[in-house]
């Protein structure tokens, strides 16, 4: 993975809503478009994973939300080249590819064809401070390894069974948000960044889950396809697989308007789902956590990928649930 590093010379009043930098890579005829994300003050950066060994030229293109903008000879039209070269380790992350469905549709694979088994730990919470840095997060990964998981899921905004402001879901940096959703927290994704980046040097595929469904009416769609495309940008180069939402069309559980609201949940998440497929040029693959089935939780199941089932919290009693969801699943 490359990381390149933009320094705005305009002053932007706004950056996380203001601006919009994407970074155009092309080599050999093929190009990829990716987003960069603001990292604080005048910063801003791009990830890129070469899918192809060799030279990529890139050129950066500036979009200002709010109108033509400055010329920012920082941010724009910003070009230069890098060189890709062939993974040399054993993790079979990087040395297979990221993930993608089979052809038969029947099971997921590498982009090298390799099949992927999914083995998935939940770990909801394990960007915040329940789950500590660097001690506990890592020995928990290793534990995970030497069992044979193969994929943590693990959420990056705003938490379930709490409200998003409830201290339990800060981490050592804070908050996700500032500013009733209004803007990001870059220093709580820089710590998120240290967590996210060790699930993948250990070989454990980050599911990488946005936030909780029932977020949507309270922060509205518009602003939350703004913090996917923040996620995408910071995460997208790695292998990873994109969660939209958690129990996405399930409302509030204490929702006077839980009908109207599920509606509106379905309707927003199908939405952002497209988006993310749109600014993802990286391609990783997108499924949403349900209540049940996964297409329930939108109104065009062709914008998932694959289907994410809740098959139960009761362990080896969940099987028998677990085999017939399953069936279930294959029959609609």
């Amino acid at each position: 993975m490359t990381e390149l590093t933009f320094t705005s010379q305009a002053g932007h009043a706004d950056p996380y809503n203001d601006v919009e930098l994407d970074v155009l890579f092309a080599s050999n005829g093929r190009s990829i478009r990716v987003p960069a994300f603001w990292a604080g003050d005048d910063i801003w950066k791009v990830r890129f994973a070469a899918p192809a060994e060799g030279d990529w030229t890139y050129e950066t293109i500036c979009t200002f939300t709010t109108g033509p903008g400055p010329n920012d000879a920082g941010l724009c039209a910003q070009t230069g080249t890098i060189r890709a070269t062939p993974y040399a380790g054993d993790n079979p992350l990087l040395l297979h590819g990221r993930l993608q469905v089979s052809e038969s549709q029947r099971y997921l694979e590498h982009v090298d064809g390799t099949p992927f088994l999914w083995i998935g730990d939940t770990w909801w919470m394990g960007l915040t401070t329940r789950l500590d840095w660097p001690e506990g997060f890592q020995t928990l990964a290793a534990d995970r390894v030497s069992a044979g998981f193969s994929a943590i899921q693990i959420i990056t905004g705003p938490y379930p069974d709490m409200t998003a402001w409830d201290p339990r879901g800060r981490s050592e940096a804070g908050f996700p948000f500032a500013d009733n959703f209004e803007r990001i927290s870059p220093a709580y994704y820089d710590a998120a960044d240290l967590k996210i980046g060790h699930l993948v040097q250990s070989g454990l595929m980050p599911c990488i889950v946005g936030m909780w469904g029932y977020y949507l009416p309270q922060i509205g769609v518009e602003r939350i396809k703004r913090y996917w495309r923040y996620i995408v940008a910071r995460y997208s180069a790695y292998p990873v697989c994109w969660c939209i939402a958690g129990e996405a069309a399930m409302p509030y559980y204490l929702s006077e308007n839980k009908e109207s609201e599920a509606q509106e949940q379905k309707s927003g998440w199908t939405e952002v789902t497209r988006y993310v497929h749109d600014v993802d040029g990286h391609d990783n693959p997108v499924t949403i956590h349900p209540t049940q089935f996964g297409r329930q939780q939108v109104e065009d199941p062709g914008v998932l990928d694959f289907e994410m089932l809740q098959t139960g919290h009761g362990g080896f009693k969940s099987l028998i649930n677990n085999v017939e969801a399953v069936r279930e699943s294959r029959a609609i």
